[in-house]
């Protein structure tokens, strides 16, 4: 909840307010004001503008500082809970005004867990074993996290308490079952967090027909081969470890163009957009169908092909990959880029959209993973706030560039390479495995970073460009992963250099 007053209210302030609660309306925003122009009613149901009055608004301010107390947490430890144990917890938490309680438990004896007589706030719950875990809907919980090794937590009961909107479940589980004898779980709309962890021996059929408008932070873990999260509308964090033996395929949301319009309306809010993808699946083949859009993105597990062409906002992956060999496809250096932290609006221009590009802040690569079908170099945004960590046998050798800071600067400007080699050196954020990348000049503006020890011969062949230039169709696609040594013939590298511009020689940075 969000609580504005003010003197007056701009039709400009007015219409940003408008979008702020049209793409977040679990939020409520209340405005009070005492003059200002007239203010035309927009129809959003969390957006209450009305008149105040600013005597009443100090002597609540006063009144509200009086009763704040600072919020205590309580932990306890017992063998068994019991009804009289039970009452001398919900005791110590009136008389210390507290409403955050880490509870953890042996042997549960109680019926159900009842705290309305108190504001539990936030519940942290372990039981071991015991009677099956119930918690009473009249208890004021916002925050549940409830995790049983042999116990038995009924989800149903817990999920009829309209209070709890971050809810976390590591355990057995009370659900009905389907036909097919899976469970059926069809969470209430009033969840703004949920997270999973279903050790049940059966399969879980999810139902999130009620949550597509107001989740926005989901975490399964079970047994299931798919997981359609496609009807989303504001899921900002995705979290699946999949226990499947076979095959783990995602559906991930439809890209909505308004949001990504709204991010990119400043440096401020560009700052802020977060989409991030955690999956993690060590047997199972692991499957996309729509990535989109996403920040952030963490692998780990058996995947043959991860396509980035469509989530050029992605600023932070981290991969770890154990299958035989996996492909990653870069995203184009185009006029899409707005919403990436590293590259909003320091791409050039013309008919340079053709160079893909590794523009993250955070990128570590392990395993066999090769780049674009192992034809060329990766070319990776190196600046002095990136971390750079490869430990593949496919990936011997970058090209870095670096930019200056995207929120000082208000025009485009790429760093020398002298520029590149002093903070590569100093800061050390590029390692292959374990040991620093040797870095050395490999255009005006961009640096050659490969693996200690490495054949000086190879770092001739050209980085990862592939459209047109003013001259030619340029295509660079000498294998640098099948490099013989024998057959070796260093002019084959500079093979039509000389056709190519001063432009195309920087590698369309």
């Amino acid at each position: 909840k969000i609580v504005i007053y003010t003197k007056t209210i701009t039709q400009k302030f007015l219409d940003d307010i408008s979008t702020f609660c049209l793409d977040h309306y679990n939020i409520s925003v209340g405005i009070g004001i005492t003059s200002g122009l007239a203010v035309t009613d927009k129809n959003i149901s969390n957006l209450k503008i009305v008149p105040h009055d600013p005597d009443f608004v100090k002597r609540s301010e006063i009144a509200s500082k009086k009763c704040e107390t600072v919020n205590v947490k309580i932990i306890k430890k017992v063998d068994t809970l019991n009804d009289i144990k039970f009452k001398e917890i919900v005791d110590e938490m009136k008389i210390k005004h507290s409403k955050i309680l880490q509870l953890e438990v042996i042997n549960n004896a109680i019926q159900e867990f009842d705290f309305s007589d108190v504001v539990c706030k936030e519940l942290e719950l372990k039981v071991k074993s015991g009677n099956i875990i119930k918690v009473s809907n009249k208890t004021n919980i916002y925050k549940m996290m409830v995790e049983t090794k042999n116990g038995v937590i009924d989800l149903k009961n817990i999920c009829m308490n309209k209070y709890i909107k971050i809810l976390k479940i590591d355990g057995e589980v009370l659900l009905d079952k389907t036909a097919k004898s899976e469970l059926f779980f069809k969470p209430p709309k009033h969840f703004f967090e949920l997270s999973l962890n279903i050790t049940n021996p059966q399969n879980v059929f999810f139902d999130f027909s009620n949550n597509y408008g107001l989740l926005q932070k989901v975490s399964l873990t079970s047994k299931n081969e798919f997981y359609d999260f496609g009807y989303f509308e504001h899921l900002e964090e995705i979290n699946v470890t999949c226990l499947a033996p076979n095959e783990c395929l995602i559906k991930l949301p439809h890209r909505h163009k308004d949001i990504l319009d709204y991010y990119r309306s400043s440096p401020e809010k560009v700052k802020s957009y977060r989409k991030a993808l955690f999956v993690k699946s060590l047997v199972a083949k692991i499957k996309f169908e729509r990535l989109e859009n996403y920040s952030e993105i963490h692998i780990e597990g058996n995947i043959d092909e991860l396509n980035l062409e469509e989530c050029q906002e992605c600023t932070v992956l981290i991969i770890n990959s154990t299958a035989n060999e996996t492909k990653i496809v870069p995203y184009y250096l185009d006029y899409n880029m707005a919403v990436n932290k590293v590259l909003r609006k320091k791409y050039p221009y013309g008919d340079n959209h053709k160079l893909k590009i590794f523009g993250m802040q955070e990128l570590v690569i392990q395993g066999n993973v090769y780049v674009h079908e192992k034809k060329y170099l990766p070319l990776v945004y190196v600046g002095i706030d990136s971390k750079v960590k490869i430990d593949s046998p496919f990936i011997t050798q970058i090209v870095g560039f670096s930019l200056e800071d995207l929120y000082k600067e208000s025009y485009f400007r790429e760093k020398n390479a002298s520029e590149i080699i002093n903070e590569v050196k100093i800061v050390g954020n590029v390692m292959f495995g374990d040991t620093l990348g040797v870095v050395e000049q490999f255009g005006e503006k961009t640096v050659l970073i490969y693996k200690n020890g490495l054949d000086q011969k190879i770092k001739n062949i050209k980085p990862n460009v592939e459209g047109k230039t003013k001259k030619k169709v340029m295509k660079f696609d000498r294998d640098l992963n099948e490099y013989d040594e024998e057959n070796y013939e260093e002019e084959d590298f500079y093979e039509n250099e000389e056709e190519l511009g001063d432009k195309e020689k920087q590698f369309l940075l």
